[in-house]
């Protein structure tokens, strides 16, 4: 039995939405008891601290949801686990803490690369076109 955190999401995904809620499908029927803040847990990587939040399981579809407290921190790495203290309904644990990664949007932040990009632009913008040139004109601003 291994959760799946799903497609969506997968080992050191990047450019998470900060308002997440973290998911894992189990393949058997789990034990609600055993699923909780202290099976699912989310860690932020930068300051090593566990994300408050809440742990919800869905019977019907074998789902865990961890909802953090608040919204993640753009630009964050964080890890998810769920812990080897999760049972299935025959009381089997986990054979191993499953983990996945994930990196959280940089929240409209542009990154290193979209600054170069729109420096360029600025830059070209700045250039007199061909036109321009032959006339002498400087271009306009």
């Amino acid at each position: 039995m291994q959760p799946d955190h799903g497609s969506m999401w997968r080992y050191q995904a990047p450019d998470v939405p900060p308002d997440i809620h973290l998911t894992a499908t189990f393949s058997e029927d789990m034990d609600p008891a055993t699923i909780d803040p202290n099976t699912f847990k989310l860690l932020d990587q930068v300051t090593l601290q566990q994300v408050a939040g809440g742990v919800a399981y869905d019977v019907s579809t074998r789902v865990a949801t961890f909802n953090p407290a608040a919204a993640l921190q753009n630009g964050r790495l964080y890890a998810a686990t769920i812990t080897a203290s999760v049972k299935d309904k025959a009381s089997n644990a986990l054979a191993a803490d499953h983990t996945w990664h994930f990196k959280v949007a940089n929240g409209g932040q542009p990154t290193a690369e979209q600054e170069r990009a729109a420096e360029q632009e600025r830059a070209a913008e700045r250039e007199p076109t061909t036109e321009q040139r032959r006339q002498g004109q400087p271009r306009d601003k």
